[in-house]
């Protein structure tokens, strides 16, 4: 788990146009009674108006934290309100239709203003994903999810969107601000996080990451000694340190990161990472770097080695750059000490 940082909101341009888009249709279902669902004009009833005062009434000040809170001030005061004053808001009421199910129509109502006229008519996602400043899914630092640029000021999204409470159940939520989590389609697949409900888990939102350490992946010697390179990864296993975090083991096992992390390939790249620690405690080589630098004009510092070398950054900040730039650097650190030798450049 990456720690995705709070962006400035003018930077949101797309969103918050979205985001008056739906303060006009409240503004407007509450001055009517009325709202278009599909293509019919439907009347509120008692409920669904009750619904829509409660998201207009004191200027709108319920709405605009419901769009703009936090993950956790939406779940311990919104979404309890929410259920407490429309305990209908869910309800199963048969299966017809496309969806298989119908609901109450407060239920309804919230779909229609908050993901068919907020979360579908979000066009430039990749705006999103650009004010946020992730490359690689928060959830499991694996998978590019930067927007590939088309030209012509046009950009594809290879990404996706998680709405970290289910837009199933709180499409009241959908457009909420920090309920958006850029993420990959695997980790937003239905085996994993998908539409599950999570609220009230502890299941960690990347947003509410106070840094990126509250797990961190190590590793243990196998005893096992290899002759060929291609069988170098049975020297080691990989382990995972929960801690002070342990809540982040939840997400692990609900995103089944473990399964991932612990295949073939994680393991080929601890040896790699040890030959290249071995690398930079050897004063041969280091030389040879900085000599090779040098005649670039550039004076080598440990950041651009592990640039060169390692293909990550040890900057905590610039993890959500680089795919699987948190495990490596875990592991490069944790191999220093485990070599118990000295890093000879800084």
């Amino acid at each position: 788990m990456i720690k995705i940082g709070y962006s400035h909101p003018k930077k949101l341009h797309e969103i918050l146009t979205v985001h008056d888009d739906v303060r006009k249709l409240i503004s407007a279902a509450a001055a009517t009674k009325t709202i278009k669902i599909g293509r019919n004009s439907v009347n509120l009833d008692p409920t669904s108006t009750s619904f829509i005062d409660y998201l207009n009434d004191n200027g709108q000040a319920a709405l605009n934290d419901i769009l703009t809170k936090t993950p956790d001030i939406l779940s311990a005061t919104y979404i309890k309100d929410i259920e407490k004053l429309f305990p209908d808001f869910v309800t199963d009421k048969g299966k017809v239709g496309k969806r298989n199910q119908t609901f109450s129509q407060v239920r309804e109502v919230a779909y229609t203003i908050f993901v068919t006229n907020g979360y579908e008519k979000l066009k430039r996602k990749a705006e999103f994903y650009a004010a946020l400043d992730v490359k690689v899914c928060p959830y499991c630092n694996r998978c590019l999810i930067e927007p590939i640029n088309d030209g012509a000021d046009k950009k594809t999204v290879v990404g996706e969107l998680d709405h970290f409470y289910c837009k199933s159940k709180y499409p009241y939520l959908a457009v909420s601000l920090y309920n958006l989590v850029p993420s990959c389609g695997i980790c937003n697949g239905k085996s994993r996080k998908g539409e599950k409900d999570l609220c009230g888990t502890m299941f960690e939102n990347p947003y509410l990451l106070q840094d990126n350490d509250g797990m961190t992946f190590g590793f243990k010697p196998t005893g096992v000694s290899v002759i060929n390179y291609e069988d170098s990864y049975r020297r080691y296993h990989i382990r995972y340190i929960f801690a002070p975090n342990v809540m982040l083991k939840y997400n692990f096992d609900i995103l089944k990161l473990k399964k991932i992390y612990s295949g073939t390939y994680y393991r080929e790249k601890i040896c790699k990472i040890e030959s290249l620690v071995r690398d930079f405690c050897c004063q041969t080589y280091i030389d040879s770097q900085v000599a090779k630098y040098a005649d670039m004009g550039i004076n080598l510092s440990f950041s651009s080695l592990i640039r060169e070398r390692l293909e990550v950054s040890n900057n905590p900040n610039e993890y959500c750059h680089h795919v699987n730039n948190k495990f490596v650097m875990d592991v490069f650190y944790k191999m220093v000490a485990h070599i118990n030798k000295t890093l000879l450049i800084k």
